[in-house]
């Protein structure tokens, strides 16, 4: 009886982590929009102000992918981790 409770829990919990991982992964369009996007608005104005070389963009756009993967892969591993969490709950 309690094991089954206690399985109850587990699928219950596993079910909501795939929901968050559904949201995460909608998630992901925004960590590499929005930097990127950033990064373009943000360069055109500097290299239009002459502040940055014409190349500053491609830069600004190579800071941005990284900083986006560091992101996901924050974002992957804190899953990965409550994933595990569950495992050894079962």
């Amino acid at each position: 009886m309690a094991t089954d409770r206690k399985k109850d829990r587990a699928k219950k919990k596993q079910e909501q982590l795939r929901s968050k991982a559904f949201w995460i992964a909608f998630e992901m369009i925004f960590v590499f929009g929005l930097p990127a996007a950033a990064a373009v608005v943000l360069s055109q104005w500097l290299i239009a102000d002459g502040i940055i070389p014409d190349w500053g963009l491609y830069l600004a756009l190579g800071l941005a992918f990284i900083i986006s993967w560091v992101i996901v892969f924050l974002r992957v591993r804190r899953l990965s981790d409550e994933f595990q969490e569950v495992e050894r709950g079962q």
